[in-house]
């Protein structure tokens, strides 16, 4: 009797202990959205741009971005923007290129009133109130865009030539979304050939 006893003791004991070790909710730190997917997405033809690039390790995973950006303008004669000024009172460069011809990941880089053909090379760009340096990343999940933008105290840049209205540099940064996940941005180059546009 006193076994039996004891077993049904041992039983009770072990099902309260169960009862309290309730299953933890598990947070995952690992930003999903910083991937695009492969889904059912608008294809644009005639989009890979061979002369120019931009390469970049996205939280850890190496990519190129060599697809023209027909989303924000769908004339490829233009690749690049280089706005400037005859007088050289002003100057703006900005370009954007995709992984895919889909357009599942972007990546676009401003470069604000900064003249490519007056600069010194190497320029290491420093944040200033009158230069600036904005780069966003973009991935579509089922076709919704996520953004994510650059912050100027997380932000280095390194113009290293230009010639041959060829703009090269090197970049890191971290981007930010709304929803304030992170996209860590490491061993950036870009090689771009530049549309000059002299207003």
């Amino acid at each position: 009797m006193n076994k039996y006893l004891l077993l049904l003791t041992l039983a009770c004991c072990i099902g309260f202990t169960s009862c309290k070790n309730e299953p933890k909710e598990i947070v995952s730190t690992i930003n999903l959205d910083a991937d695009g997917e492969i889904d059912t997405l608008t294809k644009y033809s005639n989009s890979l741009d061979e002369a120019s690039f931009v390469k970049v390790t996205a939280n850890g995973k190496e990519k190129e971005f060599k697809f023209l950006d027909l989303t924000i303008n769908p004339d490829p004669k233009f690749k690049t923007y280089y706005y400037r000024r005859k007088d050289s009172s002003g100057a703006s460069i900005s370009f954007s290129r995709a992984t895919n011809d889909d357009m599942r990941e972007k990546i676009s880089i401003a470069l604000g009133n900064i003249d490519a053909e007056t600069l010194q090379y190497p320029y290491e760009w420093k944040f200033s109130t009158t230069t600036n340096a904005k780069i966003t990343y973009e991935v579509k999940k089922s076709a919704v865009p996520i953004i994510y933008y650059s912050d100027n105290a997380a932000t280095k840049m390194t113009l290293t030539s230009y010639k041959d209205g060829v703009l090269e540099g090197t970049f890191s940064t971290t981007v930010t979304n709304t929803g304030k996940r992170t996209i860590t941005l490491t061993d950036g180059s870009f090689k771009m050939k530049l549309d000059k546009i002299e207003q």
